[in-house]
C-alpha cells in the first residue's frame, strides 16, 4: 500500500473474472462486447440483454429472470464467519501505521460477524486497517462494497481501498471510496468502480481508519 490506504469486489470484462468481498449487499456484472458496448448485465437472480442496431444505437433489451448465479467470491472469508484461536478473523491481516494504540475483534451484530476496528492516537495520514491480498485479472472493470456503521471519528475517516500490484511487486495503481461521517446506528455502503490496471497482478483490499490530522481516532464495525 503506497501510504494510504472490501469487502466485495468484482471484475467483470469481456471474459469476465470475478472477486467478490465482504462488503455486499447487491453485486452487479457488466459485460461488454469489444467495442466496449454494454451487452449484459447481471444481478442477483436477473439476467438483461441488450440489442444494437448496425450503427450501435441500443434497440431494446431482454430481462430474463432466475438465469444466472453469480460467481463465487475470491476473497477468502468475506463475511468474517472463520475466526482464529486469537479472536481475529481467519485469512486478514491487520495493520497499525502511526497508532499509538489499536484493536481488532470479531463483534455479532443478530446473525452475523462484523469486524471491529478501533483506533487511537493516529498520526495525521496513519491508519488502522485490516487487508487480504487477491488475485486479479488485467484491465477488467470491478465494482467493490462494503457495508459498515461507524461508531466514532475524530479527526479521522473511513477508507474501502484498493492497491494494484504488478508481477514484480511494485505499486501499479489504487482505487478508493471514503466517508467521514458517523452512521449513528445505521449501516452505509460504500462502493467502488474503475478498470484492474494492465500490468496488474494482483490487489490488496483494505478496510480502514485513516487520520486526517494527528491524534485520529476512531471505531467502525465491517460487515
Amino acid at each position: 500500500m503506497k501510504k494510504l490506504f472490501c469487502i466485495l469486489l468484482l471484475l467483470f470484462g469481456w471474459a469476465p473474472a470475478t472477486i467478490t468481498s465482504a462488503f455486499a449487499s447487491e453485486i452487479t456484472e457488466f459485460e461488454y462486447d469489444a467495442n466496449n458496448k454494454l451487452v449484459k448485465t447481471i444481478s442477483n437472480e436477473t439476467q438483461t440483454k441488450y440489442e444494437y442496431d448496425k450503427n450501435g444505437n441500443m434497440i431494446g433489451k431482454k430481462i430474463i429472470k432466475n438465469a444466472v448465479t453469480i460467481p463465487k467470491n475470491l476473497v477468502r472469508n468475506p463475511y468474517f464467519k472463520e475466526t482464529m484461536e486469537n479472536g481475529e478473523a481467519k485469512d486478514w491481516r491487520t495493520e497499525t501505521w502511526g497508532a499509538a494504540s489499536s484493536s481488532f475483534s470479531i463483534v455479532k451484530f443478530e446473525n452475523t460477524n462484523l469486524q471491529k476496528i478501533t483506533g487511537e492516537g493516529i498520526v495525521n495520514n496513519g491508519i488502522v486497517a485490516v487487508s487480504q491480498i487477491i488475485d486479479v485479472a488485467a484491465d477488467k472493470e470491478f465494482v467493490t462494497n462494503t457495508t459498515l456503521t461507524i461508531e466514532q471519528l475524530n479527526h479521522a475517516k473511513v477508507q474501502l481501498y484498493i492497491d494494484f500490484i504488478g508481477a514484480d511487486g511494485s505499486y501499479v495503481g489504487a482505487n478508493v471510496t471514503e466517508w467521514d461521517k458517523l452512521t449513528n446506528g445505521g449501516f452505509i455502503t460504500l462502493t467502488n468502480h474503475g478498470r484492474v490496471p494492465a500490468s496488474a497482478k494482483k490487489a490488496i483490499v483494505y478496510a480502514l481508519l485513516r487520520a486526517t490530522n494527528d491524534e485520529g481516532s476512531g471505531i467502525i464495525n465491517v460487515d
